[in-house]
Formats: structure tokens, sequence, C-alpha cells
């Protein structure tokens, strides 16, 4: 498998419990085979001091995971009119259709911008 990086600007900021459960995976259909799989990402850090504040507050109040972010800015801009809160620089070694819109969709979160930016 070959790892992929990815942009992605989400509409609500996500916390360390979210970035954990897609560390650990998160079973998804794969439309291909119709099979069930584990998806995980092999690498997430949350970009931006004001995205790096949500990062410790769980929703079910679980104590939350140290979780990496880095202060500085994406090189690529995310679009103003696109509504991001929050964004996340993400690898996955999988390769299942929409695999990361789907992983994001079922923790709650919706993405609104996605750039591959390696491979």
């Amino acid at each position: 498998h070959i790892p992929k990086t990815y942009l992605v600007g989400v509409q609500s900021y996500v916390n360390s419990c979210d970035v954990e459960r897609l560390l650990h995976g998160i079973r998804l259909k794969d439309p291909r085979s119709g099979k069930t799989r584990l998806a995980r990402a092999i690498d997430i850090v949350v970009k931006g001091e004001e995205e790096a504040r949500h990062l410790h507050k769980c929703d079910d109040g679980e104590e939350a995971a140290n979780v990496n972010y880095e202060n500085d800015e994406f090189d690529f801009e995310f679009s103003a009119a696109a509504g991001v809160v929050c964004r996340v620089k993400m690898t996955i070694t999988e390769g299942m259709n929409r695999q990361v819109r789907r992983m994001f969709s079922s923790l709650g979160k919706e993405v609104v911008e996605l750039k591959r930016i390696s491979m």
C-alpha cells in the first residue's frame, strides 16, 4: 500500500477522541468488494492554534489523548466560502472510494474541502 497524504477541511472541530478513532481504525464497507474493512489513518496532524484548543475536549467526557498539532499554516489555502472550521493533514495507506470523506462522516464530521498533496 502506498501512503497518500491529504489536506482536509472539516466543517466542525476535530477533538482528540476523533483523532484516536481515525488512528485505531473505522469499519467501512468497501464499495468494490462489498466487504467491511478497517480504514485507518497512519498519521494525523491538526493545524493551527485555534484548532488545538479544541483537541482536548471530547464529546463524551473521555480523557483526551495527546495529539500532534502544528501552529503553522498549510501551503494550500482553503476557500473561505467552504466553511472550513478545522484543518487536518492526514495520511492513509488504503485507497477505498471516498475513504477520507467516509471516515470523517462516520464521526459526524463533514469534509467540505479535500486535496491530496502526496502519493
